[in-house]
């Protein structure tokens, strides 16, 4: 289970799901001046992947495939397994807001579960091959489709009658695509990394701190220095969205939380997450989840 040491006041830590096989832990927490070491434990029969929703930090491995510092940006995550018997320690910067959610799997379990059998095996193949330095410490950006799960892991009820097999099978969606993104990198068809990872951190910095009015995409690209055509191409490499798919994933974000947490109706909702009408809102929230939002005040 993840530790977090030297936390600020109010952390929070919340396992979602614990299930034969599949546990799911949510971690958050505001920095001061401290900085914060995460190393998640795994027994060396599972696979670890590690969601980074908020928060800059520094990653490094030890073991047979020692791993160089790296930089783990928002929106980012780690999929990584114990088996060789290395750890991975993530460094988080002082001065911010992490937030990230855990899913450790373990292959050979997940067999025995019916509705997961392709996804299952894939999984415990890779898991059971000798391509360590490839697949078990590999980072990538979190996907739109990822991060729609993610959101729906984190805005579903407690009290939700079908929370086991919501869940089961959230995690095998979300396995999916992971194996998707594992073979587009083994086959070499990913873009080529980016020399502007720190001007797009700052443009999603900037699109998220203003959400109810968000500048245009010229202005934006103005603000971190590049030119538009160029910024909307280093965008989609880096984040695999456009930015105006990215303002609309934050915005999802912040609704879902306000309607699990928050007091506001759903027009007070529609206004602070930068929608002009109430229908306008309910209308791009279905799209987005499937559901309407009165549906998570029930």
């Amino acid at each position: 289970m993840p530790d977090l040491a030297n936390q600020t006041p109010f952390p929070v830590t919340r396992i979602l799901c614990s299930l034969p096989g599949i546990t799911i832990t949510f971690q958050q927490c505001v920095l001061s001046k401290e900085k914060i070491v995460f190393s998640p434990y795994s027994p060396k029969e599972a696979i670890s992947c590690i969601f980074n929703l908020e928060g800059e930090a520094k990653i490094t491995a030890s073991g047979d495939n020692n791993m160089k510092a790296k930089t783990l940006y928002p929106g980012s995550y780690i999929f990584t397994s114990n088996k060789s018997g290395g750890q991975i320690t993530i460094l988080y910067l002082p001065e911010q807001k992490v937030k990230i959610i855990e899913l450790q799997v373990i292959p050979e379990r997940l067999l025995n579960l019916p509705d997961g059998t392709t996804v299952s095996r894939k999984l415990y193949d890779i898991w059971n091959s000798e391509k360590d330095a490839l697949t078990q410490r590999s980072i990538n950006h979190i996907t739109p489709s990822m991060q729609v799960v993610l959101d729906q892991m984190l805005g579903l009820h407690r009290d939700y009658s079908l929370k086991k097999l919501f869940y089961t099978s959230k995690v095998f969606e979300l396995l999916s695509y992971i194996l998707v993104r594992l073979g587009e990198k083994g086959n070499g068809r990913r873009a080529k990394a980016s020399r502007h990872p720190a001007q797009i951190y700052r443009a999603q910095e900037i699109l998220e701190a203003e959400l109810d009015n968000p500048p245009s995409l010229e202005e934006l690209a103005k603000r971190v220095g590049m030119s538009t055509p160029h910024f909307k191409r280093i965008f989609s490499q880096l984040t695999g969205m456009t930015p105006y798919g990215f303002l609309r994933q934050k915005r999802m974000e912040l609704a879902l939380s306000l309607l699990a947490n928050g007091t506001e109706n759903i027009s007070e909702i529609a206004d602070i997450v930068g929608y002009k009408s109430k229908s306008h809102f309910t209308k791009a929230f279905t799209q987005y989840f499937g559901t309407n939002p009165s549906s998570f005040r029930k």
